[in-house]
């Protein structure tokens, strides 16, 4: 997928990205997947439909920004992944200086 981004192939890829560089990508991708924003703006107008049709007529349309997933509020990482990812950081470094 990186190298597709890229146009180039997987070797290529492999050459131009710092291990740093390709972490970075992949945290990207995970707030921010292909398509993502077309899909959920189709599902949310499915869901909005469907609740303006079966609402009571008295009362108000709920908004449309209510039935749109916020994929940042979404993905946050559980605690015991923080202590995780920290751990495995502190690792590294003291990895490099033995």
């Amino acid at each position: 997928m990186i190298a597709e981004e890229m146009h180039c192939t997987v070797n290529e890829a492999k050459g131009r990205l710092t291990p740093q560089d390709f972490m970075d990508k992949l945290e990207f991708w995970k707030t921010h997947p292909p398509l993502r924003d077309h899909i959920n703006i189709c599902m949310a107008n499915i869901a909005y439909t469907v609740a303006c049709v079966n609402r009571d007529p008295k009362t108000r349309p709920p908004k449309f920004d209510k039935f749109l997933i916020d994929y940042k509020k979404a993905i946050q990482p559980t605690q015991d992944e923080v202590v995780d990812k920290i751990q495995r950081i502190m690792g590294s470094f003291t990895k490099k200086g033995k």
